[in-house]
């Protein structure tokens, strides 16, 4: 079986990787839940043809999360932008990325976030030490 390849799509030319913003937002809030929308988007200036851009994206998440101890509200939108967004990312990621592949476009790997190991102390982890 051979791969879809879009007629329209000049593999001649260097594919230009469009840039992209991530903007979450609260939809619901309960005592014991929270409602959040992810969106991730080429942003208007990029999405233009002008830029050299192959493609432009808006895909829109939404999850889901249960509270099981109270946050503080201040805490709460810290928690959205940074706890939520890495929970989401590998959603998004790959969103984007089989959608560009059924496009017949090369596959658009966004970056793989790393999240640092805590541990106590904000001691460095020795792999080779077991504790």
């Amino acid at each position: 079986m051979q791969a879809y390849r879009n007629p329209n799509l000049d593999i001649a030319k260097p594919l230009v990787a469009p840039s992209y913003k991530l903007e979450p937002s609260i939809v619901a809030q309960g005592d014991d839940s929270l409602e959040v929308a992810y969106r991730l988007y080429t942003p208007p200036a990029s999405s233009a043809w002008a830029s050299g851009a192959a493609f432009s994206f808006d895909v829109r998440l939404r999850a889901y999360f249960r509270i099981v101890s109270p946050i503080p509200g201040e805490q709460v939108q810290e928690f959205v932008s940074a706890g939520g967004a890495i929970i989401m990312w590998p959603y998004l990621r790959e969103t984007v990325a089989s959608v560009s592949v059924r496009l017949g476009l090369p596959p658009f790997l966004l970056p793989v976030i790393t999240v640092p190991t805590l541990t106590r102390n904000d001691a460095a982890v020795d792999p080779a030490r077991s504790t």
